[in-house]
């Protein structure tokens, strides 16, 4: 067991090393140079001097594997230094956006699950029949539709024509019912159409027929037979879904102008903010590393078979 546990923990080691290697070695190959926006070249003059003072301040004169060699001592002491722009803590900083993307997040699955159960079980109930083809036609619409575009219809809907919302900002709860509606049906698109096929499966199952021929209230079989029978593949989505959430809030917030992790990442990239974005590379591979992780905990608890072919085959 103990053996177990640290091959995994070297692996862990060994991936993040090579991600954060590779990704400090692109980003010094993109176009642009930090040090003109810290000292605002487009906006005043700078003399050569000065930005090469800025640049050895930085460390930017170094050679790659020096200027690395730098930020992964610095991540052992668990710092993972500060922004160029703002001069504050990249931790500190990314603290304060998270509780944003957080309630962004959470906000978009609510909106998910409240469209996609109702219509994915009522296309299985009535299969073939008109609501099945509707939420089909209304599902096959909004997966085709680009994030963004649909976001500025619902802006130009509800913020713009109807004045009910705020447009963008964060004002609040108010604030978080566009983008949280975007992003929600985006991913409720695909959920439907895989919540009718997984209920229409598991309402053929023997199971599911002797407790029919018994008499059980519909509902009753629905929750704690049918749903429970679909759990994993609606798990094992939800985990992908979880894990393309963070490229999906950089695109909503930047939309909406929402103060989250999303728009901080897209601010420090348009000004080679190099400590900011190394960070954040370090919490999406660890963040999508967990939901990987859980997700599988997660199938194995909803279906306690599956958990034991993975302890016979191993």
């Amino acid at each position: 067991m103990a053996a177990s546990i640290a091959r995994k923990v070297l692996r862990l080691l060994v991936f993040l090393l090579g991600l954060t290697f590779l990704s400090f070695c692109l980003l010094k190959l993109v176009p642009g140079d930090p040090v003109r926006g810290i000292l605002r070249v487009d906006e005043m003059a700078a003399t050569q001097d000065q930005m090469g003072g800025i640049r050895k301040e930085l460390g930017l004169d170094l050679p790659l594997y020096r200027q690395y060699g730098i930020w992964l001592s610095q991540l052992l002491k668990l710092d993972l230094g500060s922004s160029y722009l703002s001069g504050r803590p990249v931790a500190a900083e990314f603290a304060e956006k998270l509780p944003n993307t957080l309630a962004l997040a959470a906000g978009s699955l609510l909106v998910m699950l409240l469209v996609s159960l109702p219509l994915g079980a009522l296309a299985a109930r009535h299969r073939n029949r008109w609501p099945d083809r509707m939420s089909r036609y209304m599902s096959a619409a909004v997966s085709s539709m680009p994030s963004f575009w649909l976001g500025l219809l619902l802006i130009d809907l509800f913020a713009v024509r109807l004045q009910l919302l705020p447009p963008m900002g964060s004002e609040g709860i108010a604030s978080l019912i566009l983008p949280s509606a975007t992003l929600g049906l985006s991913m409720a698109a695909l959920y439907v159409g895989l919540i009718r096929s997984s209920l229409i499966e598991s309402g053929s199952q023997e199971f599911i027929l002797s407790a029919r021929a018994r008499g059980i209230h519909p509902f009753r079989i629905f929750v704690r037979h049918q749903l429970r029978h679909s759990l994993v593949p609606l798990l094992t989505l939800l985990g992908e879904s979880l894990a393309s959430l963070l490229g999906g809030t950089v695109v909503i917030e930047t939309l909406f102008n929402y103060p989250g992790i999303g728009k901080w990442i897209v601010d420090a990239v348009s000004a080679r903010d190099y400590p900011v974005i190394m960070g954040y590379v370090l919490f999406a591979a660890l963040f999508i590393l967990l939901v990987n992780r859980s997700t599988e905990a997660a199938c194995r608890l909803a279906n306690p078979e599956l958990a034991r072919k993975e302890l016979r085959h191993s």
